[in-house]
């Protein structure tokens, strides 16, 4: 079983991508349900979003560095969703607190204002739906 060396992991990183803010550890390696076939699911916070390809390309560099998969995310374009779940069951492997606290609340609240425009839109279906279902009277 592949045993992650997590200095050797930030230390690349910082290496290619020096204004690199934060780093995270999640999916199962975080949860420590990996297994054989296990990917390594890091998400990173740059000053600068990446674009797609050199995303890509420090990802496959990592995953030579590291002889295993990476999954490599950008939060400052990740959803949302991927977000709150990084910062919720992911670990922060390096970044200042006061920068992991700020992206937290800002995930948080994004995600609150997320899930109430959702609830609108699942009340409104949910009234469309009940009255479709109402029989018509002659």
């Amino acid at each position: 079983m592949f045993n992650l060396d997590k200095a050797l992991l930030i230390k690349s990183i910082q290496a290619k991508l020096p204004s690199v803010k934060l780093i995270y550890l999640f999916g199962s390696f975080a949860s420590g349900d990996q297994h054989s076939k296990s990917d390594l699911d890091i998400a990173i916070l740059p000053v600068k979003s990446l674009d797609n390809l050199n995303r890509w390309q420090l990802a496959q560099t990592l995953a030579c560095e590291l002889d295993i998969d990476v999954d490599l995310i950008d939060l400052t374009t990740a959803s949302t969703v991927l977000c709150q779940q990084v910062i919720t069951q992911g670990q922060l492997l390096w970044g200042d607190s006061y920068d992991d606290d700020l992206f937290a609340v800002k995930t948080m609240s994004m995600y609150q204002h997320l899930q109430a425009e959702r609830a609108l839109i699942l009340t409104d279906l949910m009234a469309k739906q009940t009255k479709d279902k109402e029989p018509i009277h002659e």
